[in-house]
Order: C-alpha cells, then sequence, then structure tokens
C-alpha cells in the first residue's frame, strides 16, 4: 500500500471566507483526542497489547496517538488555510502549508485541517482512499492535533516487511509528525543613535540603524517582512538605515514554514538630524553692543523637533558653563570678549555659535520708567461706564525724557500683552465690558507701570416702538386715528442710553420729536429710527395708517309723507299728522358709525334706538313746531350734527 501527503493552499479571498469558520474548527479541534475510529480496517484500541476488542486498528489514544494495521502503508493529506489580518498596512498572503525539514521532521500547521489517506502503491497518485471513521464521524474529515510539538499515528504490531510477520516483542508502528501553531517571535534592535522619548513619541539621531531577528520554536523561522511608511511588505535581507529627517513608521512581522504569522509590530518613531537654531542677545540697559554692568547675556535656542536639551556657554577662557537663565555681566570689567555656545538638541544634535567684540562699556543709566496713557477716539458716552462703540478706536501714548520710549505693548489680559502698539485700534466687535492692559517701555527696557483702560462694548442699536394715544380704530388690516390721536415714539437702549429719536411722514426728512399729531386725513406711512449716546443707529421701522376727520353723514326720514310745506321766516317747514314717527340714520365713511344721539326742542340728549326712540313711539302728537337736533360720532369721535324743524297738524 501506498500513502502520501499534500496540503491545498488557499488565497486571501477563500481565507477570507473560511475565517468565519475558525472557532468551530478549533473547537472540533478540541474534541478530536476524543474520535476513535472503527469499522473495517479500524475499531477502537485495547487496553492491552493484545487486542481483544478485534483486528489491528487505525485510531487516537489520548497521547494523540493513531494505531494502524501493519500491511498498510500511510499516508496524509493535510489541508490548511491563513485567515488574512488586514490592519493598517496589508500583510502578504502566507497560506498554512506543511514543512519538511533537512533532518526529515515533518512539520504542519496545527490550526490546518487534517485527512487520512491509504493506498497500496507507492505512488500517492495512484489507488488511493481516503480513511472514514464509522463510529465517530463527527471529528473526523477533517480532524485536528490538538497538542503542540510532537504528534505521533500508530498501528499496533510491527510486521516485518519481509517476511509479513508480527515482529515480537510486540510494538507499535509510530509515524511522528509535529505541530506547530504557534507564530514566531521577531525582535527589533535599534543601534547608533541616540533615542529620545517625549509625551510617547520616539526620536532618533542621524545614523539610526535598525536590524531585525526573529525565533520560532518549533517549525522555524521562514521570513521577517517589512514594511516602511505604508509601502508594501518586502523580505528582511539586511539592516535598515534612516539618515533623512522625517516621520517614520516601520511594520514587522514574522513567518514560520509553516505559515504561522505573527502579529504585525508597529514602531512609529521620527528622525532629527537638524542642530537646534540660537542666537544671543544683550538684555538690560543696553545700546547696540554695549551694555552697562547690570545687564544680561540672553542665549535664546529652539528645536523644532526632538526638542532643546541644553545650552552651554564659554566666555573668553573661562569654565565651559551650563546656560540656565541669563549670564549676569555684573562681575565682567570693561573689556572686549569673546562669547562661545552650543545648543543641543535631545538626540545629540549641536549647535555651534561665537562672537567676538562685545564690549561692556559704561554710560549713563535710564532707571526712570517712562509713563502711559491712552484715549479713546470716536463713539463714546460716560454714564456708569464709558461706553464705546465698533466704530469707536483707542490711543495709547508714552512718554520718556531720557532713554526715549521704545514701544508700547498692550493685550486684553495682563498675562498676555502681546501687541505691539503702531497705530490707534478698534476694539473686538463683543458686547459688554472689555479691559485694554498696555505698558510703556523705553530703549534700555525700564516698563511703565501696567495701566488698562476698562469700556463698555455698545455695539447693540436701541429698540424703537410706536404708540398711539387718543382714537383709534383697527380693521381690515387698517389702522385708523383720527387728527386729534397722539402719536407716540419711544425707545429703549440698555447700554449707553438713547440720545434721539427721529421720524419721517411719508418718505419726507427726518426730524427729532417723540410725540406729534397728524392733522391732515387720508393714508399715512411713519418711518421712524432711534440713536444711542455711541451713535448706534437702529434700522429703521415704518407704520402705515390711515387719517380719518370725516364724521358720520346724517339721514333723517319720517314714518309718513308731509300733508304740505309751510314757509316760516323765509324757511320752508314741513307738515306732519300727529301719529308721524322720526326715523334716523348715519353713514361714515371708513369706520362706521358708533352712536346717534337726538334731542327734541332743546331737551334731554337721549341715545336714539332706546327706549321713548323717535322711530318707535309717537312723541310728536302736540300740534305745534318742533325743533330736533341729531348728532352722530363715528368709532374715532368724529360727529356731525343735524336740526330739523317741522310742524305736527291734525289738518
Amino acid at each position: 500500500m501506498d500513502c502520501c501527503l499534500s496540503d491545498t493552499k488557499w488565497g486571501i479571498s477563500e481565507s477570507i471566507i473560511l475565517g468565519a469558520l475558525l472557532g468551530l474548527i478549533l473547537l472540533c479541534n478540541r474534541l478530536f483526542s476524543a474520535v476513535d475510529f472503527s469499522s473495517g480496517f479500524f475499531s477502537c484500541p485495547s487496553k492491552s497489547r493484545n487486542y481483544a476488542c478485534g483486528p489491528p486498528v487505525l485510531g487516537f489514544k489520548k497521547t494523540n496517538h493513531l494505531r494502524m494495521k501493519k500491511p498498510a502503508l500511510l499516508s496524509l493529506f493535510f489541508l490548511s488555510f491563513n485567515v488574512l489580518l488586514l490592519s493598517g498596512q496589508a500583510r502578504l498572503n502566507h497560506p498554512a502549508k506543511m514543512h519538511q525539514a533537512e533532518n526529515g521532521k515533518l512539520y504542519v500547521n496545527k490550526h490546518q485541517p487534517m485527512y487520512l489517506y491509504i493506498g497500496s502503491t507507492p505512488t500517492s497518485t495512484e489507488n488511493m482512499h481516503r480513511l472514514e471513521s464509522h463510529k465517530t464521524p463527527q471529528y473526523t474529515n477533517p480532524f485536528y492535533f490538538d497538542t503542540e510539538g510532537l504528534n505521533t499515528i500508530r498501528t499496533p504490531s510491527q510486521v516485518d516487511t519481509i517476511t509479513k510477520q508480527v515482529v515480537y516483542p510486540v510494538a507499535d508502528i509510530v509515524f511522528e509528525v509535529f505541530a506547530d501553531g504557534l507564530a514566531p517571535t521577531t525582535k527589533v534592535m535599534w543601534s547608533n543613535a541616540v533615542r529620545y522619548v517625549n509625551s510617547g513619541k520616539v526620536f532618533y539621531g542621524k545614523g539610526l540603524s535598525v536590524s531585525m531577528t526573529a525565533t520560532d520554536q518549533m517549525s522555524g523561522v521562514q521570513n521577517i517582512y517589512v514594511s516602511r511608511n505604508s509601502q508594501p511588505y518586502t523580505a528582511y535581507t539586511d539592516t535598515l538605515h534612516f539618515e533623512e529627517e522625517s516621520d517614520y513608521t516601520i511594520r514587522v512581522y514574522a513567518v514560520d514554514h509553516v505559515g504561522n504569522v505573527e502579529e504585525d509590530k508597529t514602531f512609529e518613531f521620527s528622525i532629527d538630524a537638524t542642530p537646534p537654531v540660537a542666537n544671543w542677545s544683550l538684555e538690560g540697559n543696553v545700546h547696540g553692543r554695549a551694555a552697562s554692568g547690570d545687564s544680561k547675556i540672553i542665549i535664546a535656542a529652539k528645536d523644532s523637533r526632538s526638542g532643546l536639551k541644553q545650552i552651554r556657554y564659554q566666555i573668553n577662557d573661562q569654565p565651559v558653563r551650563i546656560y540656565k537663565d541669563g549670564i549676569n555681566l555684573s562681575a565682567l570689567p570693561t573689556g572686549e570678549y569673546a562669547l562661545k555656545y552650543w545648543a543641543e538638541d535631545n538626540v545629540g544634535n549641536v549647535f555651534e555659535g561665537n562672537d567676538v567684540g562685545t564690549s561692556v562699556i559704561a554710560f549713563v543709566v535710564d532707571r526712570t520708567p517712562p509713563t502711559a496713557s491712552s484715549l479713546v477716539l470716536g463713539d463714546q458716552s460716560v454714564g456708569k461706564v464709558l461706553y464705546v462703540s465698533p466704530r469707536s478706536q483707542i490711543e495709547l501714548s508714552a512718554r520718556d525724557t531720557v532713554s526715549g520710549i521704545h514701544n508700547i505693548i498692550y493685550g486684553y489680559s495682563q498675562r498676555f500683552m502681546d501687541e505691539i502698539y503702531e497705530a490707534p485700534f478698534a476694539l473686538e466687535d463683543k458686547h459688554g465690558l472689555q479691559t485694554v492692559w498696555f505698558q510703556a517701555l523705553d530703549m534700555v527696557s525700564n516698563r511703565s507701570v501696567i495701566e488698562k483702560l476698562t469700556v463698555f462694548m455698545d455695539n447693540e442699536a436701541p429698540i424703537s416702538r410706536i404708540e398711539y394715544d387718543g382714537p383709534q380704530f383697527f380693521t381690515r388690516d387698517t389702522l385708523f386715528i383720527s387728527s386729534e390721536t397722539t402719536v407716540q415714539l419711544k425707545s429703549e437702549d440698555a447700554d449707553s442710553g438713547v440720545d434721539q429719536i427721529e421720524y419721517r411722514i411719508n418718505g419726507g426728512s427726518f426730524q427729532r420729536g417723540q410725540k406729534f399729531k397728524l392733522p391732515n386725513g387720508g393714508f399715512h406711512t411713519i418711518d421712524f429710527k432711534a440713536t444711542d449716546k455711541v451713535l448706534n443707529v437702529e434700522a429703521e421701522k415704518q407704520s402705515e395708517l390711515v387719517v380719518d376727520n370725516e364724521a358720520p353723514e346724517i339721514y333723517v326720514n319720517f314714518s309718513i309723507k308731509a300733508l304740505r310745506e309751510e314757509e316760516l321766516d323765509g324757511e320752508k317747514i314741513s307738515v306732519y299728522p300727529p301719529y308721524v314717527k322720526m326715523y334716523i340714520g348715519a353713514t361714515d365713511r371708513f369706520c362706521g358709525t358708533q352712536d346717534i344721539f337726538y334731542a327734541i326742542d332743546g331737551g334731554e340728549k337721549r341715545l336714539y334706538g332706546g327706549a321713548n326712540s323717535p322711530s318707535g313711539n309717537e312723541l310728536f302728537k302736540d300740534e305745534k313746531l318742533y325743533e330736533v337736533h341729531v348728532e352722530a360720532t363715528d368709532k374715532l369721535g368724529n360727529s356731525s350734527l343735524n336740526a330739523i324743524k317741522f310742524r305736527v297738524a291734525k289738518k
């Protein structure tokens, strides 16, 4: 019989599809040690060497051994898959596989599915049969090795290959298989450069070399793979060198001979190949390069990558010292001096500076500080505070009687006066109190007292409204007033206060005022606006209205036609019978009639339509001359009067 080994390689897409089955397969692998094959060639292994339970068998013990019938030449086919892990830069495809080492040992990937084949010819492609388990089919095809390292496949009783007889003493035939389910481990070594870590960020100096080694406890390391700055992974062959200043990300992983892939290791770091930038200056009573004895030398240095480690300096042949907070010149006599200084960053890059000719000489010391003052230009109003508008500007000035003014600094915080005054400036357009802090410096850096100017930014215009005092009536989306109605304009401003209110009638010129009347009847528009004390002007508002100066028109009718007309004192008078009644009506053009009143012969004025109304009662029974006064008013109080004379007679 013949046997052979084979494995099936899976690509990325197949690995992804099968990746979801990994958990189930691993579970089966854990249960596999309990598998017992029997049926045909197979049966359960006996605890004794006599195999009383049946013929020689192929099966597993708890020690992960298989027993196989001695005439058979066995072969194993192993199938594996490798789940592609995609995290950051995609790794290469490394399928699980088998590996025969130079010493003849067979290594398989512990996570691969396993199949047993048996054949009767040396050729693995002829007359091969996959073994089935009828007793424990759920744990076979595939089955899994559950032991890391040595696993054995056994068949009881060694058989002489020539005589075909059992060899005594009885012993198993053993086939060794080494299962490897652990990935290798990569170690990265960094050399030839200074290392510095700040807030988790790693910096190296120039000349960095990076080398790598990997170890694997079973099948051995096949390759280390490296990716630089998201480039595709390539096999590591030699030390990596980093000279160019930049940010780098390298990812590495190792693969063993059976396709176990190490988790990516990611290293982020920066190469700092540039020395710090440094310069020096004289601070104190200084003009040019001459300085007084109470001045200091200031060395400033900055490193934009790994940061500044230290500054060292040397004056003439004095010892080299560490720079801390200025170099006091009080101990130096008059003379010419040479200054050398070095600025070093945290990865060993060094800036070298030197200067010759710094001479400390005596000169007039200016110890009198300047004085500084402020002035508001433009819109302003003094109330509880000083109010300004967005159009206002702040002018700063200073005076010094000795060395003169160098500059004025200012800001909106006493701690951060970082603006240099050059010309009048506007404040922030932010409603509310604002404080400008300022200070003057003279030519030798004497500083004035820190001054402040507090103002209230009033960037909100007044809010106005219009009111009507007197007769008014609103109907059909129209406001009606009379010529006696007072128009009142009111405005409020919570900050600097209202300065003036202006209005105009029917698009005319604006005029100041808050109360007025409209004598002329008809449709009118009133535009109005208010201005506060820092000249914030409100957007124009408009009100539309109709002035109604017209009184209702009165109509009088009688319940019967006149008997005749007579003339009295040149006036025609109608004559009615004693049972006559009077009907009074009135019509108003705009607002409608409100009330009608009447009075007979100078008597009490009564509301028409009530009790004893002339339309519902016979109030004119006496034979005489009557004079009825009628008054009609509309809803705005406009009234009209009418007097009606007539005589009552029986015939």
